[in-house]
């Protein structure tokens, strides 16, 4: 890492020039994160990964899915797909400590963001094992410095507004003050893009939006980010998201001034500082992607730079897709 920032890396794809490719992970909103860590009252929260059993929240019950991490001293969590997962963020916005399952394992590049040497450290801690605390030989003073620290790292690194900064820092532009997101087409597969989660793709627009407020553009709208009228059925809302949308959807205010027209006419009037590819080669166990090339590619690869184009890519698979144009700025996760 330089400057507190994880290093950049260049890869060549058939021979072509190399493509600059910047580390990225999850983050949270920050009004997720508690202010100081919250009174214990129970060793691991109930929730495990991979145990369905455990799965006993609904969709109504967001705020007492983050109050058992809260009242918990530790929370389990592991690699899914790959070694990223938002409930890793999710445990230490609510003031827990994540018992990384085999977090021994991961490679020093990725999870570049997580502090992992202190992650390691309570998982040593005496008294701790899978899903047990021995309160007798477990030194809660020595537990309360790393979770202090890890809540500390998380507000200045893990939140999406940061991760955002971060995006925009690292490719020259840390005073932009306008940028188009294109989330993705009208639909994948079957699913309404609307309703189509790529968690990288959501929580870097929810952190534009808090960086750049109406300057930030999105196209097609993400409505399940934003705030329910009044009157809404929010329940039957997030049982339409990917995890009920919980720690990351219907936060954002609407702004009803924002305008979504004409978007051919201000890319070739280069109204934006950059354009940000939200989400490319978005694929599923399903073996559905977004179709390529992605909306306006050939629109904004004339009238932009590549130092102005990002792409991200936030999913499980295909890390490339060589149909692409590969000279833009990209944010890989993992």
């Amino acid at each position: 890492m330089s400057n507190g920032l994880p290093d950049r890396v260049e890869v060549c794809l058939a021979g072509e020039n190399p493509l600059t490719i910047y580390p990225i992970s999850y983050s949270i909103p920050e009004e997720y994160l508690v202010s100081t860590i919250p009174l214990k009252d129970q060793g691991f929260a109930s929730l495990i990964p991979g145990k369905r059993e455990t799965y006993v929240y609904g969709p109504g019950d967001e705020q007492r899915y983050h109050k058992d991490y809260q009242r918990s001293l530790f929370a389990i969590t592991r690699r899914k797909d790959e070694w990223d997962c938002l409930r890793h963020y999710e445990i230490l916005a609510n003031g827990a400590v994540p018992y990384f399952i085999d977090v021994e394992e991961c490679p020093p590049s990725t999870l570049a963001f997580l502090p992992k040497d202190l992650l390691l450290k309570a998982k040593r801690l005496p008294g701790v094992s899978l899903g047990s605390v021995d309160v007798r030989c477990f030194p809660i003073s020595e537990y309360m410095d790393i979770a202090d620290a890890l809540l500390v790292h998380t507000r200045k690194h893990l939140t999406t507004k940061a991760m955002a900064r971060y995006v925009l820092q690292v490719t020259d532009h840390a005073n932009a003050r306008s940028a188009l997101f294109v989330t993705g087409t009208a639909t994948v597969g079957e699913t309404p893009a609307s309703h189509s989660c790529n968690y990288l793709r959501e929580i870097i627009f929810h952190g534009m939006r808090s960086v750049l407020g109406s300057g930030l553009v999105e196209i097609p709208k993400m409505t399940f980010m934003y705030q329910l009228p009044s009157g809404a059925d929010v329940i039957a809302e997030r049982s339409r998201l990917y995890g009920y949308g919980f720690s990351y959807a219907l936060r954002l205010e609407e702004d009803a001034g924002l305008n979504r027209e004409n978007i051919e006419d201000r890319i070739r009037d280069r109204e934006f500082d950059r354009v940000i590819y939200g989400c490319f080669a978005y694929d599923t166990r399903q073996g559905k992607e977004w179709p390529l090339p992605p909306p306006y590619w050939a629109l904004v690869t004339k009238y932009y730079p590549p130092s102005r184009i990002i792409m991200l890519h936030g999913g499980d698979r295909k890390p490339f897709d060589e149909r692409l144009d590969q000279r833009v700025e990209t944010a890989l996760r993992e």
